[in-house]
């Protein structure tokens, strides 16, 4: 393996000491990867956990019935990324993009089973260090949704409608868009982004979409559902 940049630092190798931190890393491979380049695609099977030892990888998602790409993490040296596959062993649920020309390392699963079956003190802090990860993660995705909704709330005057409500029990709605289109299912989230705000639906064929404000020419709410 190359020389490694930092990678004691990383968040997945807290609380190892030294000699641990060579053991876990040895255990990796390293990849080269070129601006464009793809980790990984959407969809696609993979049990690998990734950590960036150089460069910088984007995690995108299809949205709006694969029209656009939105990010939804940008790592760096030293972040991982590629956990959640790595966890439950499904598809990838979103492609990792590289931006910049990258040194990337990558662990099995079953090389880490081998590695947790050696070394069970070291592996049950990995472990640890993973679950912290996605759970830091994933309280922020959580408090980005809240504070999106609660401000959609303020400034549409939603709230009138109980909206909250709505969201909280995925009532059944009909959308139509302003290009004429229809699509119909259950709502699952509001969303802030740079864009503006956008509507999360789980349509009919149970693919996530996400609809911007302004792409909404009406919404009609199932109030039997």
């Amino acid at each position: 393996m190359g020389e490694i940049t930092n990678l004691e630092t990383s968040e997945l190798m807290r609380n190892l000491n030294e000699n641990e931190i060579k053991l876990f890393l040895d255990c990796f491979k390293e990849n080269t990867f070129s601006t464009g380049d793809y980790v990984f695609k959407e969809g696609d099977e993979g049990d690998r956990l990734y950590i960036v030892n150089s460069g910088m990888v984007t995690l995108k998602r299809w949205v709006m019935l694969g029209d656009i790409e939105k990010a939804l993490l940008t790592a760096e040296s030293g972040c991982v990324f590629g956990d959640i596959s790595f966890i439950d062993r499904s598809g990838r649920s979103a492609s990792a993009y590289v931006e910049q020309d990258s040194v990337i390392l990558d662990l099995t699963r079953s090389d880490f089973d081998s590695f947790y079956e050696k070394n069970p003190a070291a592996g049950l802090k990995v472990l640890d260090n993973l679950l912290n990860i996605v759970a830091t993660r994933l309280r922020a995705t959580n408090k980005a949704y809240l504070d999106a909704v609660q401000h959609d709330l303020q400034i549409s005057g939603g709230h009138h409608l109980n909206f909250q409500h709505l969201i909280t029990y995925s009532m059944k709605i009909e959308i139509e868009l302003v290009s004429g289109k229809n699509m119909s299912g259950t709502i699952i989230q509001v969303e802030q982004s740079n864009a503006g705000y956008e509507v999360i639906v789980n349509d009919n064929k149970g693919n996530l979409v996400m609809i911007p404000y302004h792409a909404i020419a009406s919404i009609t709410f199932d109030a039997d559902s």
